[in-house]
């Protein structure tokens, strides 16, 4: 692990060293700064790009709520909060013999979870499960709604466990979705349903694009910058 001073911040940063051609600085939700460089490339050359992009780095880290790694460290017992369409919601497990098939349910501020008998290791898939089922009724839901101001013919639409994107349209017509939208705001699940119909008719981020998004969503800026800021705490 190296360290850079720069001003009043001190920036730690790792580096992997590989056959590649370039370097690349990337910021982890966790706040770790990974630096991956050529193997010729010196650790003193490499310090040098780390000062320059120093602005950059601490102005994303800052981006990183304090409390974001503590969020990720789940245990699935009662009291836990988990996003659902913006709101937090409590999670409640309830252990009952008379209950044949585990069932998951939205009830006020809580999501239940109602066993025979308490397993652990089993709820995340189930809380993954039920999201993904929520995402696809609330995904269909809005491209019904969204569907006139396109006028373009869907192939297909899946629900998708995407890493590293929200949304995605192929040439063919098909729009994927990462189940992670339902954990979203409704605005900001509406915007990746446009982003992605608005690929139907510009496969591209030209003008053109843009001009049918804002058509449709006239904020979609703010709905973005939202994402973007947020966006790393949409996770279960």
């Amino acid at each position: 692990m190296f360290s850079l001073e720069y001003e009043l911040s001190t920036i730690k940063y790792r580096i992997i060293k590989s056959n590649r051609k370039t370097t690349t600085i990337s910021i982890l939700p966790t706040k770790e700064v990974i630096v991956k460089a050529p193997i010729y490339l010196s650790d003193k050359e490499i310090k040098n790009m780390v000062k320059q992009k120093a602005k950059w780095i601490i102005s994303k880290l800052g981006e990183i709520p304090e409390d974001f790694i503590s969020k990720q460290e789940r245990k699935y017992q009662d009291g836990e909060r988990f996003l659902y369409r913006g709101k937090e919601y409590k999670l409640k497990i309830i252990e009952d013999s008379k209950i044949e098939n585990i069932q998951v349910q939205l009830k006020q501020n809580e999501i239940v979870i109602l066993m025979n008998k308490i397993k652990i290791q089993v709820i995340p898939s189930l809380l993954e499960l039920w999201y993904k089922e929520k995402a696809r009724e609330l995904v269909y839901e809005r491209i019904k709604y969204y569907s006139p101001f396109i006028n373009r013919k869907i192939q297909n639409v899946r629900i998708k466990n995407q890493k590293k994107r929200w949304g995605s349209c192929s040439s063919l017509g098909n729009l994927n979705f990462n189940w992670r939208i339902i954990m979203m705001p409704d605005d900001m699940f509406d915007y990746i349903i446009v982003h992605e119909m608005c690929h139907l008719k510009h496969l591209n981020h030209s003008k053109d694009y843009w001009n049918c998004v804002g058509e449709i969503l006239p904020d979609y800026k703010e709905r973005e910058k939202w994402i973007k800021k947020n966006g790393m705490n949409i996770e279960l």
